[in-house]
């Protein structure tokens, strides 16, 4: 029996999810740039919500949730 298993590799630091070329997906996949804009907003709250939390629990490091690099003592 073949082994159907799938191995997962382990991770071994943060992932930054980036913006793709609109112009490579279909039509009903796209956005406008008002929407766009909203969204990198929205996504701009949510990040210093949880670098907020983040110091608040004495969590926050060099290495932040947002993926930037900042002097601030843990």
């Amino acid at each position: 029996m073949p082994d159907t298993t799938t191995t997962i590799p382990p991770k071994v630091g943060p992932e930054q999810m980036t913006l793709l070329d609109a112009s490579a997906h279909p039509l009903q996949f796209r956005i406008d740039a008002a929407t766009r804009r909203r969204g990198l907003v929205h996504v701009a709250e949510l990040r210093r919500v949880l670098d907020a939390q983040s110091r608040r629990l004495g969590l926050y490091s060099s290495s932040t949730i947002s993926g930037r690099t900042r002097d601030v003592a843990a």
